[in-house]
Parts: C-alpha cells; sequence; structure tokens
C-alpha cells in the first residue's frame, strides 16, 4: 500500500471515467464546453466527455491516459496518442457551426507526431513535479512506439503551461487564430509547440551513417 501522500503513476481505467474528464475539461480551457455543452440531454461536457473516456475506441479513450493517483484519488492526468487518429475521430455529436469556429486548430495540426491533447493537475498537488513526469513518461511512450517528435497546442495566453512546455523543450512551430465567441471563453491565438523526442535524431544519424556504410 502507497505511503500517505505517495503518488502513484499508472494506466486510467474505465473507473476513473468522471475524474479523469473533469481535469480534461479543466485543461481545455472552455473549449470541450464550448463543444459538448447541450449535445445530449440532461448531460454536463464532462459527462459526455467521460462516456468517450470509459470507452475504448475515442482519442480520448481511457486506453490512451496516464494518471496520477494520492491516497486512491485520481489528481492529474495526461491524455496522449498518435495525432493521426484525429483523422477518424467521430464528431456527429458536435455542432457543425462549433466545428467550423475552430477550424483553424485542425489545420496547424502537426500530422505524424504523437500529440498531447490535455494535461491537468489539481490545485493541491501542482509544483510537485508531477505533470513534468507525465510528459517525462509521453516521451518514452512515443520513442518506444516510433515517433521522433511529439506535439500539442497551448493558448498563447496561458502563460503557466507556456512556460512548462517551454521548460520541457517544445517549441513553437505555427500558430492558428481563434475567433472570440460568446461560449468560448478563451480565444485568440492558439500555438502548436513540438519537441523532438529524446534519441531520435541519434537514431535518425545511425540509420543515416548506416546507409552509407551499405552504399
Amino acid at each position: 500500500m502507497p505511503a500517505e501522500g505517495e503518488i502513484v503513476y499508472r494506466g486510467a481505467r474505465p473507473g476513473d471515467a468522471q475524474a479523469v474528464a473533469a481535469l480534461m475539461v479543466e485543461a481545455g480551457g472552455g473549449l470541450f464546453e464550448f463543444l459538448l455543452e447541450g449535445v445530449l440531454p440532461e448531460m454536463t461536457p464532462a459527462d459526455v466527455l467521460a462516456l468517450a473516456v470509459a470507452g475504448g475506441e475515442d482519442p480520448s479513450s481511457h486506453r490512451n491516459v496516464l494518471v496520477a493517483e494520492a491516497e486512491g484519488r485520481v489528481v492529474a492526468m495526461i491524455n496522449a496518442y498518435p495525432v493521426d487518429l484525429l483523422k477518424a475521430e467521430p464528431r456527429d455529436l458536435v455542432p457543425e457551426d462549433r466545428l467550423a469556429h475552430i477550424t483553424a486548430l485542425d489545420d496547424i495540426a502537426n500530422w505524424g507526431s504523437f500529440f498531447i491533447s490535455s494535461m491537468a493537475v489539481t490545485t493541491g498537488h501542482r509544483r510537485r513535479g508531477i505533470a513534468s513526469y507525465l510528459l517525462t513518461r509521453v516521451f518514452a511512450a512515443a520513442e518506444r512506439r516510433g515517433f521522433d517528435r511529439v506535439s500539442l497546442q497551448v493558448w498563447a495566453n496561458n502563460a503557466a503551461a507556456r512556460r512548462l512546455y517551454e521548460n520541457e523543450g517544445f517549441v513553437i512551430r505555427d500558430r492558428a487564430l481563434v475567433a472570440p465567441h460568446p461560449g468560448l471563453p478563451r480565444a485568440g491565438e492558439s500555438l502548436l509547440l513540438v519537441r523532438e523526442v529524446p534519441g531520435s535524431q541519434a537514431r535518425g544519424k545511425a540509420r543515416a551513417e548506416d546507409g552509407k556504410g551499405r552504399a
């Protein structure tokens, strides 16, 4: 049994769906509320997301989520997967006008990368290295699966998140402009950040040298 206050990292389970969905909504800065509010009767955006998390097919599935747990409670999560999964993501529930409003976010997707869709840590567990460790686990997963880079998107005015990602080696690769909307708390610039997977350059160089040797 973990000691009091000890953080346990593990893959998410279907039973974590509500806790994970709540953190996803928090990480989204209003985006999930904008997209999912009212799409299913008597269900909040977090409830709708929880259905996806509990299932096994959606990119937001628990199968693509790592959580941090303290005293039996989920206190952080990261949702990451191959970004190309988004090309087949079902969006039938979301009204077309809402999707059209955020088309710019899709336009800057870094296809072919391993994508961090969302990450959040509860207030009482921040500044304890949890987010950095979750990112380390994602980098390792990306490398293990053969990806040479990890990408994510963050609102330009989210200073705390930008500082974290920049400290972890992410750099700005592209920008998208999202127009203000009454249902969208954040608007303006969204930044595409990309980080090379540790070891990918060395592997690429080794392959190149190997190719030269066989020429």
